[in-house]
């Protein structure tokens, strides 16, 4: 008699724990491919981004409350042809309309969402930008270093060809990266002041971010050794 009910226990069991089981298991799986495939249509991406979503306590998600959502896009066009490497969107917490979210294949959320975004972008797209914006000077070649950015060039002085570098700083104002010489470096060969000034004047550029998702302003800039990235906040992205 106990061996029977202990049966009865365990089959009554397993269909119990695969209820309790499958939201945990399979929403955030539905709703990650939503959104991925809504991105994917709203911004026109070759392929899906990579999404994860969160929820913490787990039993959250089932009311539709998320902590945390990430928006992962590679190969990311921001702008005239140039592209990031990697644009990351880190979602603050959001509420989810699960039954309308999951039937519909649209994400519904109570409020718009919002969250900060990083851009990651190579120095060699970054060389691209300088030689599509200085007309002035040929660009020859962009070194990032921390915090500074190096742009060769070259200039005739008294019928020689002479290389220059000139260095300056990288910044991000209103959704626009601007490029502002400050010194000019002629390996061993003195350059009159009037060459000097037409290469700092001649080299600044700007590059407007129009690519970025709408809602996005960038914030901040970062130049590191071989690569930049941009920081910024996304407010009311729509994401459905």
């Amino acid at each position: 008699m106990r061996k029977l009910l202990f049966v009865i226990l365990i089959v009554l069991a397993i269909p119990t724990t695969i209820i309790l089981i499958a939201p945990y298991t399979f929403l955030p799986g539905i709703l990650e491919s939503t959104v991925a495939g809504n991105v994917q249509s709203s911004l026109g991406l070759s392929r899906k981004p990579e999404v994860d979503l969160k929820s913490d306590p787990k039993l959250g998600m089932l009311s539709g409350e998320f902590d945390e959502g990430t928006v992962v896009m590679n190969d990311y066009e921001i702008g005239d042809g140039v592209r990031a490497d990697r644009v990351t969107m880190d979602l603050e917490p959001f509420d989810v309309n699960v039954p309308y979210s999951v039937t519909s294949g649209k994400l519904e959320t109570e409020n718009p969402l919002s969250g900060k975004m990083k851009a990651e972008i190579s120095e060699k797209d970054v060389l691209e930008i300088a030689r599509a914006r200085v007309e002035d000077f040929p660009v020859n070649d962009v070194q990032l270093e921390d915090g500074r950015a190096l742009v060769d060039s070259e200039v005739t002085v008294l019928g020689f060809v002479a290389p220059v570098s000139v260095e300056g700083g990288l910044d991000a104002r209103n959704n626009v990266m601007v490029f502002t010489p400050e010194r000019v470096e002629a390996f061993g060969v003195p350059l009159p002041d009037d060459v000097t000034q037409s290469l700092l004047g001649g080299t600044d550029f700007e590059y407007a971010l129009t690519g970025l998702p709408q809602g996005t302003t960038v914030t901040n800039l970062e130049v590191k050794r071989d690569r930049m990235t941009l920081f910024g906040n996304v407010e009311r992205v729509a994401l459905g």
